[in-house]
């Protein structure tokens, strides 16, 4: 059990030190750590299933870690990789990948329980209706891409409302705890994430935040495979 502990603290570190290095310029380096972080959240999800056991629903859970674990090295790509052809496909290979992995969590969430709470659909038309806002107030420049990605945070808001609608029925349970916070965690990276490439790339320690918080919600996705 402490193995799994010690692994998850070691993403945690991972987390910061990549955006550390990514600041500085020392792009090789950042490539090949984040490379271990994502796949340390992986190996931490099947220890979990191993101490926890064998269940259907952990291999949703698994999928959308390995997604995402692709999505991260094809998108990083580019701090290794200089031919903008090759470069350009290997972008579109992880953005492909992480919208899978995202899929992959909708489709765990909302079967994970028989029930549903209707009031749980705020989520789905608050976080584009947040994101709209913040646009027409200029926070957030998407620019021709806004309907796009205002559909994107619909469907973000869609995960969201998942794990808030397992929380509601499986409480005080310490799995719905850790979906819920998952589920949270997963918004704010993505919601600050958007903040930082729609108008504040300047403000790069911005880049903590939406890092810590999506290693974060893909720690606490793999720890729910032991129970």
């Amino acid at each position: 059990m402490a193995y799994i502990y010690v692994l998850a603290a070691i993403t945690a570190v991972l987390s910061v030190v990549v955006v550390a290095l990514e600041n500085k310029g020392i792009l090789a380096l950042k490539y090949v750590l984040k490379t271990v972080a994502s796949l340390c959240f992986v190996m931490i999800a099947l220890l979990s299933m191993a101490k926890g056991g064998y269940d259907n629903w952990k291999i949703l859970v698994i999928a959308g870690l390995v997604f995402g674990m692709l999505g991260d090295i094809f998108l990083s790509s580019n701090n290794v990789v200089a031919d903008k052809k090759t470069l350009g496909v290997l972008t579109i290979a992880g953005g492909l990948f992480f919208a899978v992995g995202h899929v992959i969590y909708v489709v765990w969430l909302l079967r994970f329980v028989e029930g549903f709470n209707y009031y749980t659909l705020f989520a789905v038309f608050g976080i584009p209706a947040l994101f709209v806002v913040l646009s027409l107030l200029k926070v957030m420049k998407a620019g021709k891409i806004t309907p796009l990605v205002t559909l994107y945070a619909a469907f973000l808001g869609t995960m969201l409302m998942g794990a808030i609608n397992v929380y509601v029925f499986l409480s005080p349970e310490k799995i719905a705890s850790l979906i819920l916070a998952g589920g949270i965690l997963f918004t704010t990276s993505d919601l600050v994430l958007a903040y930082y490439n729609f108008g504040h790339t300047e403000q790069t320690k911005v880049k903590y935040i939406y890092m810590t918080t999506y290693y974060a919600a893909q720690i606490l996705f793999a720890l729910t495979l032991l129970y």
